[in-house]
């Protein structure tokens, strides 16, 4: 189920849902009272049930995609100190191998991978953590970062990697920051594109 991240940030037009059989669309500029007049809307219809908010407020997250909103049933991991440290390595890595991103196929043949991966959750940051990356990649390897829409916010939750950006690094580069940092590759799925040869 989808709920916003920040309900005390007012979204332009506010806060506004369609609900079938409750009549013409609900909105107001504070989450309280959006809240408030959903739940009175649904009284007065005859729809008040157990678990309405949560059922609502996807429903708003649907209708408006402008709402930055998460998916609650989707593991979330927050960005460490170890992971920034992972990425400047293999920044560096990319930067001294002279490396080049991968063809598009390849990085959307990853994708689809990583897509249907249980180890695949949503990455916590501040700001534009995964534009960031992207960008600096780009800069690192002079190539033009790609941002693949299915994986905003997404990360691995094995490594810590942004998945929009790692989709796009040389296997020679992530296997050379994995050996560095001594990680255990045995930790990746059996079916991860990182542990093809």
């Amino acid at each position: 189920m989808l709920t916003p991240t920040n309900t005390n940030l007012v979204p332009r037009g506010g806060w506004t849902v369609k609900i079938e059989g409750c009549g013409p669309p609900i909105a107001a500029n504070h989450f309280s009272v959006f809240i408030k007049t959903v739940s009175q809307r649904l009284i007065a219809n005859g729809l008040d049930k157990h678990g309405w908010r949560e059922e609502v407020l996807d429903l708003m997250c649907r209708q408006r995609p402008d709402i930055p909103c998460e998916d609650k049933d989707v593991q979330t991991r927050a960005v460490t100190g170890d992971d920034v440290k992972r990425f400047v390595k293999t920044l560096y890595e990319a930067w001294e191998q002279g490396a080049k991103p991968v063809s598009i196929e390849e990085q959307e043949r990853r994708a689809a991978i990583c897509m249907e991966c249980p180890m695949r959750g949503t990455v916590s940051c501040m700001g534009g953590c995964g534009a960031l990356a992207r960008a600096l990649s780009d800069l690192t390897m002079g190539g033009s970062a790609r941002n693949l829409p299915e994986l905003h916010k997404q990360s691995c939750l094995i490594c810590g990697c942004e998945l929009s950006s790692l989709t796009m690094y040389p296997m020679e580069v992530l296997r050379a920051v994995d050996e560095k940092i001594n990680f255990k590759t045995t930790e990746y799925p059996t079916n991860c594109w990182k542990l093809e040869k």
